[in-house]
């Protein structure tokens, strides 16, 4: 059996949102909705609203459809792309589609095999609603083994890394990368699997968690530096706003519960940036004469991504692996 997952991959695009944008242009009553998607996908990115709930507020705009499984033929007739190149050589009876795009888009593709497993989030056609888990991850993995157990996976093919649990169940799991099929330990190379992290939501909010770092340790620096020396009021204010970083992003951007055990590997994970910001606020200020809060923020600023790769591969790493 083969198995891939769908959007980006088999599809050369996001089908959830061109056929929102299919909707947009054929009942402009869907448009009352977009205030509040994007209210909630400004919570989501923001980590306050998870991303099942999210999709569900999203999907309201199918409210506004009269027929929804009309508009979704009409769609694949008219306004969906078709698959990628390379998929038709490979195409069997019995693949296996797993998408965290809506059941109903999905198992409606018309080039799809008749017979193809389709495994995908499920979703109300007509209000949007969310039901059961998101398919995405490890649930994708989950999903497969429930319906065919110990079933071997011959070939998967993905073009995210997040799918790595299901590659790990396939014989010969491949990555999606500029149209071509790269084996997955390939396509998963350290630096490949680096700049993923990078392309992520949790970066944006790690950024998020970052900026307001910034601001309260220069804030803090600068008010220590009205009676403090310039490095001594860095370091005190460096301390203050550590803390409050870390508690910021154990809730939004790792989602992990704040322990003493982990702000310890916190601490550790910041000495490099600590350092670098050091060095770089006594180059700054002391060699070159920048004034204190311009030294604060430039330290602050470039030691951005040191310090999200250490937390991401240290401080917040699951443990085990």
């Amino acid at each position: 059996m083969n198995v891939y997952d769908f959007d980006r991959t088999l599809y050369p695009g996001d089908v959830s949102l061109d056929f929102w944008r299919w909707c947009l242009r054929c009942h402009p009553a869907t448009w009352r909705f977009l205030p509040g998607q994007l209210f909630f996908f400004g919570l989501w990115l923001a980590g306050i609203c998870g991303r099942t709930n999210f999709k569900s507020r999203f999907f309201a705009f199918l409210r506004a459809v009269p027929d929804v499984e009309a508009e979704v033929r009409a769609f694949w007739a008219g306004g969906a792309k078709g698959p990628a190149a390379w998929y038709p050589p490979l195409r069997r009876d019995d693949d296996c589609v797993i998408s965290a795009s809506p059941g109903f888009l999905v198992r409606a593709c018309p080039w799809l095999p008749a017979s193809a497993t389709v495994l995908a989030t499920e979703a109300d056609a007509r209000t949007g609603r969310i039901f059961g888990r998101n398919c995405r991850e490890e649930e994708k993995a989950r999903r497969f083994r429930e319906r065919f157990a110990d079933t071997p996976i011959d070939r998967f093919v993905s073009d995210s890394l997040t799918d790595a649990p299901l590659a790990a169940l396939a014989a010969r799991p491949f990555l999606l990368r500029r149209g071509a099929l790269v084996p997955w330990s390939e396509g998963a190379c350290g630096a490949r699997r680096v700049a993923a992290h990078f392309l992520s939501v949790r970066f944006l909010r790690f950024l998020f968690c970052g900026g307001m770092n910034v601001a309260t340790g220069v804030g803090f620096s600068w008010a220590f530096a009205l009676f403090l020396q310039a490095n001594l009021a860095f370091v005190a204010g460096y301390a203050l706003s550590h803390a409050l970083s870390y508690l910021l992003n154990a809730a939004l951007t790792f989602r992990a519960r704040p322990t003493l055990a982990g702000y310890g590997r916190y601490v550790i994970a910041y000495v490099p940036n600590f350092l670098i910001q050091n060095v770089l606020v006594a180059l700054l200020h002391n060699v070159l004469g920048v004034a204190p809060f311009l030294a604060f923020l430039a330290s602050a600023l470039l030691a951005i991504p040191i310090t999200f790769l250490a937390l991401v591969f240290y401080a917040f790493a699951r443990r085990g692996g």
